[in-house]
């Protein structure tokens, strides 16, 4: 976990919302039913062949888990901070990699939207800053226009 300064405070924390890496959840559902389809289609069409349709249709299971477990475990490893002194984007996992940058120097925030995460009410946040191409994208946040806020709250405190 990321350690806080002594004169910071922890002003917001989430983790991305769900459509967030959806293709690999997506896909593994698809590679689990597609193994489903294998092997009821193998048992009707050519019986004699199931232990191959078997051989498939767990291949395609354990694609369609990894993908799953792949979507759940990225989607827990991340996490989005602001605290009153910085921007924090950190990813958790065997290691940590943490992105994070000093709220005074901010140059511009951008909003995405797709069409995803429009119906899903959803925008990704790209913090910039200056005289560098760097910048931290929080991705998927629920109710972005409140963190777009208290940004522009801490912006005008400096």
């Amino acid at each position: 976990m990321v350690s806080l300064a002594e004169d910071e405070r922890l002003l917001w924390s989430s983790s991305p919302s769900f459509p967030y890496q959806a293709g690999k959840l997506i896909g593994g559902i698809l590679f689990m039913l597609l193994s489903l389809i294998a092997i009821a289609s193998t048992y009707l069409l050519f019986p004699k062949y199931i232990y191959y349709s078997l051989l498939v249709s767990f291949a395609f299971a354990l694609i369609g888990i990894i993908l799953i477990l792949y979507y759940l475990i990225k989607k827990r490893a991340t996490r989005y901070i602001i605290t009153n002194l910085r921007i924090i984007k950190s990813y958790r996992l065997i290691g940590e990699e943490v992105r994070q940058a000093p709220i005074r120097n901010l140059a511009s925030i951008r909003t995405r939207r797709g069409v995803i995460n429009r119906l899903m009410g959803n925008k990704d946040i790209i913090f910039e800053f200056p005289g560098t191409q760097d910048f931290i994208v929080f991705e998927n946040v629920k109710n972005a226009d409140d963190v777009e806020r208290l940004i522009f709250e801490l912006i005008g405190k400096r």
